[in-house]
């Protein structure tokens, strides 16, 4: 027994049709109701008013559209080809377009069709009789294009559309015989049914599209309705198309499949299902096409265009039984449908310790890349499964304890390219990990604490522009510091969110503002940061005066609540004295900001910069009740500290 794997959207189910739940009452309660009779004579009158001995013919509103239009042209051109007809004789008009619209008789049971809503014991008492006691028919109109037999494709939708009520149905035929020719030039007549856009080349090749009328069989497979294929007397209009070429008439000489053949072959793939496709069925668009050949009574089934089969050929038999003519039965993992590729593509790329990429020795520790050599659309699946199941980590290293980790130009070299491979979180907004962890770690040859290291952080400022407005918060910066002491390796590392860590260099660069204005246009200073990601310091070199300013952090522990607290202050501060109003509410920023934006190196440019980044509630709206919660806290840390000393 096959076991189906639960997907998205499957398996298809017939909508069920909800009738309103309302109460009603008779205008008059002393007056006989047709609810008073016998069920038995309600279901005679019902049968009367909605059994018919004809079928009921049925064809989609937009054909019928264009045969209005088609008669309301043909009139115009016969009127002027025979202006003369117009005095001779009068009624040849009505004749002229009477024969275009006149050859398709249907039904008109309006009336009979309210009694289905007057209530809801009407309704489930009638419904049944009017759907299990009528033959449907589904047909076409003679003087519009029909070169795919879009009857079938119509029949399926009123199917569906009927939902519940599809079990009640005992009869359902579909006309072939309203099909234009094999060779039909109507891909160039723009009153054809249809896109007025060239259609693909299987509409020439006189291919009946059967997948959608199969695959409602398959959902249904208990039901009681025969549906079938009948051959009608009409025949399309052939003088509404134009002369038949040489072609036309060879394939003309080439003889039909008959109905009775095409009906076998339904209940082959439908019921019998000698292709095997029917488990496929319950999912939504694994196929896109499924045809029949009109003339040699081949057929071929298209899958989607990224699976490994993209056409599998059959062939209808003179028993009705349809065989594989170049099937490969063998099953290939891109034959599988998407939900299962990408279950499958889930487990193998997922790794629970993360994926560790090493910028220094150019190396991926875990990194499952087998599946996205197989194929395009399988690397398609694998990287975005890459993505969303794991946490990455992107390490660089260095031996000295003082160092800017040669200004993140491997982490930068990385970003800027255009196809970075497995790494293209670094430049694509449509994938970003899980997580993602940047390690800094300093192998030290003595033993230190993280407050000894030193390390100069504008470079990764600089170098996570790209993701830290969108992904900041799924991005953390580790500081590591190694070293190996009696034959063991001896690690200490803390780690701070990307947002914190752009929150102390901000600080830092507010102090070196406030204490030299002057420099605000020059290169921005170089800020080091210690292993607790405390900013300790900014160094300003100014190359034409060879001077060189060290600015120390007058906060260099603050915690990070109180530090949002400090810079408010100074932003605040700034704002009054160097700043002015550009636009929009709490927005602020040099005369010269988008030129500063564009080269960031100058000090007022990324200090803008990261101020624009700081959540809103830092310095706007809840700016006072920030700095009132921050205030409180300063309390209770200095109480703290007085009861520690008076111990």
């Amino acid at each position: 027994m096959a076991t189906f794997v639960p997907m998205k959207g499957s398996p298809r189910k017939p909508p069920t049709i909800q009738i309103p739940n309302v109460a009603s009452s008779a205008a008059d309660p002393n007056k006989i109701s047709f609810l008073d009779f016998p069920a038995e004579i309600r279901n005679q009158i019902n049968g009367e008013l909605l059994k018919f001995d004809e079928p009921i013919v049925l064809i989609a509103p937009e054909v019928l559209g264009k045969a209005e239009k088609i008669a309301k042209k043909v009139k115009l051109m016969q009127e002027i080809d025979n202006f003369s007809r117009l005095t001779d004789d009068s009624d040849s008009d009505d004749e002229d377009e009477a024969a275009v619209t006149d050859n398709v008789s249907h039904h008109t049971f309006d009336f009979d069709l309210n009694m289905l809503y007057t209530c809801r014991q009407v309704y489930h008492e009638a419904a049944s009789l009017f759907y299990g006691g009528n033959t449907f028919g589904f047909s076409w109109h003679p003087s519009v294009h029909n070169i795919a037999a879009g009857q079938i494709e119509y029949c399926a939708k009123w199917l569906t559309r009927i939902g519940s009520q599809f079990t009640f149905l005992k009869n359902v035929n579909i006309d072939v015989s309203l099909v234009c020719p094999t060779s039909c030039r109507c891909c160039n007549d723009r009153l054809r049914c249809g896109s007025p856009r060239r259609p693909p080349t299987w509409v020439f090749s006189g291919n009946l599209e059967i997948l959608s009328l199969i695959q409602v069989m398959w959902v249904n497979p208990a039901a009681a309705c025969t549906i079938q294929f009948i051959q009608g007397d009409q025949k399309m209009d052939t003088e509404m198309f134009g002369d038949d070429t040489e072609e036309e008439e060879e394939e003309e000489g080439k003889p039909e499949i008959t109905v009775d053949h095409l009906n076998k072959a339904l209940i082959s793939l439908s019921q019998h299902d000698n292709l095997g496709l029917q488990k496929y069925g319950r999912f939504e668009r694994f196929f896109t096409h499924m045809f029949i050949h009109r003339r040699d009574g081949t057929g071929f089934v298209e899958y989607r265009s990224d699976s490994a089969l993209p056409i599998g050929n059959f062939q209808v038999m003179d028993s009705g039984e349809t065989t594989w003519t170049n099937h490969q039965s063998s099953a290939k993992i891109l034959g599988l449908p998407y939900q299962v590729l990408e279950k499958i593509c889930g487990l193998v790329v997922y790794k629970e310790a993360g994926i560790a990429f090493n910028f220094d020795n150019k190396s991926a520790a875990n990194l499952e890349a087998g599946l996205s050599g197989a194929h395009r659309y399988l690397r398609s699946i694998a990287l975005t499964q890459l993505y969303e199941q794991n946490d990455f980590k992107v390490i660089l290293e260095s031996s000295d304890p003082r160092t800017s980790f040669d200004g993140f130009k491997s982490l930068k070299g990385v970003w800027s390219k255009k196809r970075p491979g497995a790494l293209q979180f670094f430049n694509s907004d449509r994938r970003f990990p899980r997580s993602l962890e940047l390690v800094l770690r300093v192998q030290s040859k003595t033993n230190m604490d993280l407050s000894d290291l030193r390390i100069s952080i504008l470079g990764l400022i600089r170098a996570t522009r790209k993701i830290s407005e969108r992904y900041g918060n799924k991005t953390s910066v580790t500081f590591s510091l190694a070293h190996e002491q009696n034959g063991e390796q001896q690690t200490r590392s803390l780690t701070l969110n990307l947002q914190e860590l752009q929150i102390r260099v901000f600080h830092m660069l507010s102090i070196v503002l406030q204490s030299s204005p002057q420099v605000e246009h020059s290169d921005c200073p170089e800020v080091w940061v210690n292993g607790h990601g405390h900013a300790t310091e900014a160094i300003h070199s100014d190359s034409h005066e060879s001077t060189r300013s060290v600015y120390a952090n007058v906060h260099p522990i603050l915690d990070g609540f109180q530090i949002k607290w400090v810079c408010l202050n100074f932003a605040r501060e700034l704002d009054k004295h160097a700043l002015k109003r550009v636009s929009g509410p709490f927005f602020f920023c040099y005369s010269d900001l988008e030129v500063s934006l564009k080269k960031d190196r100058s000090l007022i440019g990324l200090w803008s910069y990261l101020r624009n980044i700081m959540p809103w509630d830092w310095y706007g709206w809840k700016a006072d009740s920030l700095q009132n919660m921050a205030q409180q806290q300063l309390r209770i840390a200095a109480q703290r500290e007085a009861s520690t000393a008076s111990i």
